[in-house]
């Protein structure tokens, strides 16, 4: 576009040139069909230019709104994005809630089976100490029974029939 433009400038450049030396001269009828042949293409050019505009005005329109329809793709894109990194913050805070959770039921769980064997071993050291007093009471126990025994036996030998 920018070489039609220049080589037009130039022919009305030349075709000023032209008329100013032919009025010096005198003579501008004879340089009449030549005036009407440099119209005649500048006139083509001219069209020519019209219509290159007319197709990169209409690419530029083109091109435009294209350029809103990939600007308001990128604006819900990135809408989107927002969104989707929101979510993700949002379930990596659940996440770690929920990891926490673990842990402190984990922790709780730990306390509690630590304290499941100190009552168990509190058990088993209370019967233990509960079956050796049973023994112990029926040792005594016998002992006592002995000593009733032998002191029956004794009473009922000293008393007279």
């Amino acid at each position: 576009m920018e070489t039609h433009v220049l080589e037009s400038a130039l022919d009305v450049e030349n075709l000023l040139k032209l008329v100013k030396k032919l009025q010096k001269a005198g003579n501008l009828e004879p340089r009449i069909e030549d005036l009407v042949d440099r119209i005649d293409k500048l006139q083509k050019a001219k069209k020519l230019l019209s219509e290159e505009l007319c197709e990169y005005n209409a690419q530029c329109e083109k091109l435009s709104e294209e350029l809103d329809l990939l600007n308001a793709e990128k604006s819900h894109l990135e809408e989107t994005l927002n969104e989707k990194q929101e979510a993700c913050r949002i379930l990596q805070l659940q996440c770690e809630q929920r990891e926490a959770e673990t842990q402190r039921q984990k922790q709780l769980s730990d306390e509690c089976k630590q304290r499941i064997e100190e009552l168990t071993s509190q058990v088993q050291e209370e019967k233990l100490k509960q079956r050796k007093q049973r023994i112990e009471f029926e040792k005594q126990l016998e002992e006592l029974m002995e000593k009733h025994k032998t002191l029956w036996e004794f009473h009922v030998r000293a008393a007279p029939l």
